[in-house]
């Protein structure tokens, strides 16, 4: 407090007027009050504000924070601008992976303050879906990705199989996501044996993608003839499945003597019998004229035939052409005589047989053919077989020759079905 001089000097009472004692020993000789500060002193009440704010990490929360726990942490629940810690401060606090301090919720920190992640349910860079959650089954894989097949999930109601890089069409799971099955066309390693997408059971796969094979009861066209589902090999089919082809002599004589009408003549007098005794398939004489091609070996078209001679009694006459027309190691060509008639007697007494070919089915006599076969003249000759039941080797179709005036029988061969 500054007492000024002037107000003595109006009053010239003391203190002790007012009955008070004065003390003049604080006064300066100027007339001011010691205070016994110096204008110097930092504590100058002159200095210190009446009411201090407080400042931000001093611990005390004044009216301008929202906290202050009195550290230097800027992680914890209060910040170092003693704010309380929120998610989108750009400081990552308690309970927080990230905080970038924006809104955007596509990028790698979302507006939870979590790391962006397939399966947040917001789509990032890098993910070509994101439904947020890990079903693999729906529209969206737990990679992020849309389903394919060949991703090793199966896409509920498309696909019924998924491998993943396993799948193969050999597999159990196709490269189209489809489980593996007899008839798709594709071959199921170690389960089935073949697959031509067909149920069709005389081809080369059965409707049970099981190869086709002798025995199994079933025909396979072009390439069985026959089935049989027996063991016996030279019967009616063997076990090659090859039906068996009829070899005969006619019952009867022909009456037009070496006039045969040729060999067409003689191949049709051949069918003749055969239908007429109930034979099924195509038959033709054998027989061979001035012409070398007209043989057996050239006309019958059977080199290639493996399955059974059998006489239609169904004693077997010869395995297959090249059996009939190869000399045998006990010195015969067949194995029984053909002395059957196309009935299944026996040709009683036996015959000579208009043949004019060797035991190997190609021509015996370029001369020895009844002109051709159109001839029952007296001077003219025509090549014979013998049909006893004792003729197994050559002399069954190369014995002797006669004039053509003479009526024999024919050999008449199956070559057919």
């Amino acid at each position: 407090m500054r007492f000024w001089p002037f107000a003595f000097s109006l009053c010239a009472c003391s203190l002790d007027t007012f009955g008070y004692t004065a003390d003049t020993s604080s006064l300066s000789t100027s007339g001011e009050l010691d205070t016994g500060a110096t204008s110097d002193d930092p504590t100058s009440p002159t200095d210190t504000p009446t009411s201090d704010p407080g400042q931000c990490s001093d611990g005390a929360v004044d009216d301008t924070e929202e906290c202050d726990d009195g550290d230097q942490d800027d992680h914890d629940t209060c910040t170092n601008a003693c704010t309380l810690a929120v998610c989108g401060d750009g400081v990552v606090g308690p309970g927080e992976a990230c905080d970038d301090a924006n809104s955007v919720d596509g990028d790698d920190c979302t507006n939870t303050c979590t790391l962006s992640h397939c399966g947040d349910g917001e789509l990032q860079p890098g993910e070509l879906c994101d439904d947020g959650d890990d079903d693999s089954s729906d529209d969206c894989t737990a990679l992020c990705k849309p389903p394919a097949c060949g991703d090793g999930f199966i896409h509920a109601g498309v696909e019924l199989c998924d491998d993943g890089p396993d799948n193969s069409d050999d597999a159990a799971c196709t490269t189209t996501c489809e489980p593996a099955a007899c008839g798709d066309g594709h071959t199921y390693t170690g389960v089935e044996d073949c697959d031509d997408a067909n149920d069709v059971d005389t081809d080369a796969c059965l409707g049970t993608c099981v190869a086709a094979v002798c025995g199994d009861g079933l025909i396979h066209a072009g390439v069985e003839t026959c089935e049989d589902d027996n063991t016996v090999d030279d019967d009616a089919c063997s076990n090659d499945c090859v039906a068996a082809r009829i070899a005969f002599v006619t019952s009867a004589y022909i009456n037009a003597a070496g006039n045969l009408g040729g060999i067409v003549g003689a191949d049709f007098i051949c069918g003749e019998f055969a239908f007429n005794a109930g034979l099924q398939g195509e038959f033709k004489a054998w027989l061979s004229d001035s012409d070398a091609t007209s043989a057996p070996a050239t006309r019958f078209a059977s080199t290639a035939f493996t399955g059974w001679y059998l006489r239609t009694d169904g004693a077997p006459i010869a395995h297959g052409w090249v059996d009939l027309t190869t000399l045998g190691d006990g010195g015969d060509y067949l194995e029984v005589a053909i002395y059957v008639d196309e009935n299944g007697d026996e040709l009683a007494g036996g015959a000579y047989v208009w043949t004019n070919t060797k035991p190997d089915g190609t021509q015996n006599s370029s001369v020895d053919h009844c002109n051709n076969w159109l001839s029952g003249s007296m001077t003219m000759m025509g090549g014979l077989g013998l049909s006893t039941e004792n003729d197994l080797s050559t002399s069954w179709t190369a014995a002797n020759t006669l004039p053509c005036n003479n009526t024999q029988p024919l050999y008449c061969f199956q070559i057919a079905p």
